[in-house]
C-alpha cells in the first residue's frame, strides 16, 4: 500500500515496515523479465535436478532475478540512509520459501526450508542483537519463521504489540554426541 510506509508516519514515530519483493516469486522464472546476466552453461545444477538445457535456463533465470531483486532493496536501504534514517533502523532481509523450482517451495527437504536471511543491526541497537551477532558474520543458529514481526517486536520489548504464533527463533544448544537439542528462544518480558 502507498500509504503504509515509513515516510508517512509522524515525525520522529517509531516503525515496521515490510516491503514484499516478489522478483525471484516461482510466476516470474517462466516470464523471465530479468535482464540476462548469468550463463545458463555456468550455472550450477543441484544434483537432484537433471542437467538439461531448460534446467539451466530456468536457473540462470532464477539467479538473474535475484540480482534484480538486491538492486531493488539496495535502493531500499539507499532511500533510509537519505532520509538520515540507517543508523536507526534494524532491516531484515529474507525469502519466505526456497525457488520456486521442482524440489525447492512447497517441498519439506533443505532445499525448500533454507531461506536467506540477512539482519543488520546498527551499534545504537547491537544491546538487541542476539549473543553472538557480529555485523557481517554468518551463523548457523536455527531460526524459525512462524512470524517474524512477533520476534522482533519481543527482542524490542515493544509492549502491547499482537503476539500471534511465535516469538521468531529457536536457541540450538549441544546436546552430546547424539546431535543438537532444541528449546524456544525467550520471547520477550
Amino acid at each position: 500500500s502507498p500509504r503504509a510506509h515509513w515516510r508517512n508516519r509522524r515525525a520522529g514515530q517509531p516503525f515496521f515496515a515490510v516491503f514484499n519483493l516478489e522478483e525471484t516469486h516461482e510466476s516470474r522464472i517462466q516470464k523471465k523479465p530479468a535482464p540476462k546476466v548469468h550463463d545458463p552453461a555456468a550455472v550450477r545444477v543441484p544434483a537432484y535436478m537433471p542437467d538439461l538445457p531448460e534446467v539451466r535456463a530456468d536457473w540462470a533465470a532464477y539467479h538473474d532475478n535475484m540480482t534484480v531483486m538486491d538492486g531493488l532493496a539496495g535502493r531500499l536501504l539507499a532511500e533510509l540512509d537519505a532520509a538520515g534514517l540507517a543508523d536507526d533502523t534494524i532491516v531484515f532481509y529474507f525469502g519466505d520459501n526456497g525457488p520456486g523450482l521442482p524440489r525447492s517451495k512447497r517441498f519439506v527437504y533443505d532445499s525448500g526450508l533454507r531461506v536467506p536471511l540477512v539482519v543488520h543491526v546498527p551499534p545504537r541497537f547491537r544491546h538487541l542483537a542476539p549473543e553472538g551477532y557480529a555485523a557481517g558474520a554468518a551463523s548457523d543458529r536455527l531460526l524459525g519463521f512462524v512470524d517474524p514481526p512477533a520476534g522482533a517486536h519481543a527482542r524490542a520489548r515493544v509492549h502491547g504489540a499482537r503476539r500471534r504464533h511465535a516469538c521468531g527463533a529457536v536457541r540450538v544448544r549441544r546436546a552430546g554426541a547424539h546431535g543438537r537439542a532444541l528449546r524456544p528462544a525467550a520471547c520477550g518480558p
